[in-house]
């Protein structure tokens, strides 16, 4: 079994502001850079080829979308020290919950939609004040592909961001009947 998640990527010109964002904050926070994403699923995994038909299966017939921007936060955890949570969407619950539907063994992850600016164990006032500080200058980010991840570096997991490996992505085209949006 391997562990796996699945991301949805921001396109074009959100791809590069996010990427940006994440470069500004680990430069001046010493943390690791990593691709921007938002996790829809996260899991294990035995067969990759059934993994790649289940994800294709969970976004045939969607369209590219964006999610609006609630506010930039920040927690303990290290996953999520600083990040922008967006609202609850339609088009990812269904995404999330297709993905949910066809996978083997269960996994205890909860859909929280959010795009990590940061991965961090500094103190969580310091986090605090920085998540006041971060500027957004646009209301959503826009989306248009999905992929699964593995992170390579099975001792430290999903720490190693420079370990992630993508196996295989595919573009939302939104052909096929099913449409939310």
């Amino acid at each position: 079994m391997e562990r796996y998640s699945v991301f949805l990527t921001p396109s074009g010109a959100d791809f590069a502001y996010t990427v940006n964002l994440i470069r500004e904050m680990c430069g001046k926070f010493d943390g690791p850079a990593f691709e921007p994403h938002v996790t829809v699923y996260s899991g294990v995994f035995s067969d990759l080829d059934t993994l790649k038909k289940l994800v294709s299966a969970a976004v045939s017939g969607i369209r590219p979308f964006s999610l609006r921007v609630r506010w930039v936060g920040c927690g303990e955890e290290y996953f999520k020290s600083l990040f922008i949570e967006f609202e609850e969407d339609p088009v990812l619950r269904k995404i999330h919950e297709r993905m949910r539907a066809g996978v083997e063994t269960e996994s205890a992850y909860k859909l929280v939609p959010h795009l990590s600016l940061l991965y961090s164990d500094m103190p969580l006032r310091n986090k605090e004040a920085l998540a006041k500080r971060v500027d957004m200058d646009r209301d959503e980010i826009h989306f248009d592909r999905v992929k699964i991840v593995t992170p390579r570096n099975r001792e430290e997991g999903w720490r190693d961001t420079g370990q992630w490996q993508t196996l295989f992505h595919v573009r939302l085209r939104g052909t096929g009947n099913f449409y939310l949006k």
